[in-house]
């Protein structure tokens, strides 16, 4: 028995191109042959090695959260104080998608804002990276409450999923006001954290 033909495409390259074409895009507009163009990768080769389109789509969806997790995770990590850490990641969220660098949005909002009722599976996906956003936060609002930075008082799930939605909200303003229009109003989000101890 001889071996498969090995493969003529780097296939984490080739999931980074589908994922463009399905970020600029959406899932239901985006054709085969616009992944085929955007992959350069024969549309055979394609289902090959992914599946259809959905499995394609679902691979895509899967590393991005994975991708975003790692990096909000870095933002959040000490030893920068939990205060500037939230700060840091809510900027972020704006900064992303308010600058010529980011036109595309965030991939996970926007297909957020695509699912139909029948895409459970594409659902369930979004949700667990949500959660995994908010324990995040959660992780960093229960330090900063520890240092005296964030009010003792406030449930640190309700805040952090606040804070979560707000940052999701930036995301999607973003796409048509600047900074400058967003910037002052993470000052806002954040006043209402802040340890009224604070020196």
């Amino acid at each position: 028995m001889t071996a498969g033909r090995p493969r003529d495409f780097d296939e984490t390259h080739a999931l980074d191109a589908a994922m463009r074409a399905f970020w600029d895009r959406g899932y239901h507009a985006t054709s085969i042959g616009e992944l085929v163009d955007a992959t350069g990768v024969h549309r055979n080769s394609l289902y090959a090695t992914f599946g259809d389109k959905k499995t394609l789509f679902l691979r895509a969806l899967d590393a991005y959260i994975d991708g975003a997790l790692q990096r909000f995770e870095e933002k959040l990590a000490p030893p920068r104080p939990a205060l500037e850490a939230l700060k840091e990641a809510l900027v972020h969220y704006a900064r992303i998608v308010a600058t010529p660098a980011g036109p595309r949005g965030c991939f996970v909002t926007n297909t957020t804002i695509e699912l139909l009722p029948q895409d459970k599976d594409v659902a369930g996906r979004i949700r667990n990276g949500f959660k995994g956003m908010v324990t995040l936060l959660e992780t960093t609002i229960r330090r900063g409450q520890q240092n005296g930075d964030i009010a003792a008082d406030l449930d640190p799930r309700d805040t952090a999923l606040y804070l979560y939605t707000y940052g999701q909200g930036l995301r999607v303003v973003g796409r048509v006001w600047s900074m400058a229009d967003l910037g002052p109003t993470v000052d806002l989000a954040l006043r209402g954290v802040v340890s009224n101890d604070k020196p």
